[in-house]
């Protein structure tokens, strides 16, 4: 059996010196004492703190408000340039124009709906002189030359099985042309343009269209 080894310090008793660990040192040095002087710099804790209470005493308060909120100025003008936006939607409001017996395009009621790409196109016809009623018909194009006629959708969504549109005077009708504009269904030409004629041969009504498309 090995021999027991005695600690020295189990027979110096009291004798015997006790040293501070280094931490306990560096962490007083750290909090400073309470007689050291305010540090603008880098100090102690206990510096530090006297610096921001001097702070705090005698600069902060100017910049707060009078509910203690922290006060904002704008030291620099902010420059911000916005570019044109893309255009999404067309409308067209052309004058209101006379029927003739034979049709006739209304001037100014055309849409090009290239801008946007969507095409959900609708026109409100109307007769305005209160006399004699009127007749609309739309077309489409691809090309703006070559037109077709169109049959479109009524305020109701339900389909209309000619072309012609018959306005009585004073009265006025909704014309969608897109396949199914609830559904979100794209119009499949890129022009679209109103034409009028008198309902009755030789008594002129005045026609009015509104157009809009997106």
């Amino acid at each position: 059996m090995p021999e027991r080894e005695f600690e020295p310090r189990a027979l110096l008793g009291d004798q015997t010196e006790i040293r501070t660990p280094v931490v306990e040192v560096n962490l007083q040095t750290s909090i400073g004492q309470t007689t050291d002087p305010e540090a603008t710099g880098n100090g102690s804790a206990i510096a530090v703190l006297k610096r921001i209470r001097t702070l705090l005493a005698a600069g902060l308060p100017a910049a707060l408000t009078a509910a203690g909120n922290l006060k904002v100025a704008i030291q620099e003008a902010i420059s911000l340039t916005i570019g044109a936006l893309p255009n999404h939607s067309a409308a067209v409001s052309p004058a209101d124009q006379a029927s003739t017996d034979a049709y006739a395009v209304i001037t100014g009621s055309k849409i090009d709906t290239a801008a946007f790409g969507q095409r959900y196109v609708a026109y409100r016809l109307a007769e305005v002189g209160g006399t004699n009623g009127v007749t609309f018909k739309l077309q489409g194009s691809l090309d703006d030359t070559n037109w077709e006629d169109l049959t479109t959708l009524d305020e109701a969504g339900v389909e209309r099985t000619a072309a012609d549109i018959a306005v009585t005077a004073g009265g006025s009708a909704m014309a969608f042309v897109t396949p199914d504009y609830d559904a979100g269904v794209k119009a499949a030409f890129r022009y679209y343009q109103v034409l009028v004629k008198s309902t009755v041969a030789g008594q002129a009504g005045t026609a009015r269209a509104r157009g809009f498309a997106k």
